[in-house]
């Protein structure tokens, strides 16, 4: 009995300590070769000892002893790049499994697992996970600021170029029309020629009236009257 608990308190902390930590499942180019996953141990442990099992049930014995990180390349295509997990067991009992997978993407994105939540982020193969997140939202904090700063000074120029243009007077251009004398003169000219020939068209028509009543025959008189 004692040493049953004794094997138990052993088996414990290691069973605790494994865990897959990243896992790529369509890498940038070919599958076959690529694909690989992180293990981690916080102390050390022979890998030998356990069986890691994709989703159709195929399985994988690594003979390693690890402690910390530990990458897996697979030497063939043994993850799916949809409806995916990988299960670890000891015997035939399982002490951890990832979620289930899908990576549409063929690139070096990968899912990590940062403070036990699973994020799909770029690549940190064998290193700490959980810095990407702290070095991208200050890459974004970086880049906002500076796109802040772009935006206050476009604002400073148009405000600019708004109070020199209120400040410019409004100059208005005034047109000297030159008027020709000739022009002016032939203009009248033809004015009066006009009058005149109005006036001599109403004397003549009046001549012409006088002449017909002047010549105008009498009538005879009647001798037998």
């Amino acid at each position: 009995m004692k040493r049953l608990i004794i094997l138990f308190i052993l088996f414990v902390p290691i069973i605790s300590a494994l865990q897959i930590t990243e896992v790529e499942l369509n890498p940038l180019g070919t599958d076959t070769g690529q694909e690989w996953f992180e293990i981690y141990s916080n102390e050390e442990i022979n890998l030998s000892n356990y069986t890691f099992v994709n989703n159709d049930l195929d399985e994988i014995k690594i003979d390693e002893k690890i402690k910390g990180y530990f990458v897996y390349v697979l030497e063939k295509q043994w993850l799916d790049n949809s409806d995916e997990k990988i299960s670890i067991y000891l015997g035939s009992e399982l002490i951890f499994e990832t979620p289930l997978f899908e990576d549409s993407r063929n690139d070096e994105n990968t899912f990590s697992l940062c403070d036990s939540k699973w994020v799909f982020q770029k690549e940190t193969k064998g290193e700490e996970n959980c810095n990407v997140k702290e070095e991208s939202d200050e890459k974004l904090n970086e880049e906002i600021s500076e796109k802040e700063e772009e935006v206050e000074k476009i604002d400073k120029k148009a405000e600019e170029k708004i109070t020199n243009f209120s400040k410019t007077p409004v100059v208005t251009e005034n047109k000297v029309i030159n008027l020709n004398p000739k022009t002016i003169k032939k203009d009248e000219d033809s004015t009066k020629l006009e009058a005149s020939y109005v006036k001599y068209s109403i004397v003549g028509f009046c001549i012409i009236l006088a002449g017909l009543y002047l010549f105008k025959p009498k009538e005879k008189k009647n001798e037998f009257r």
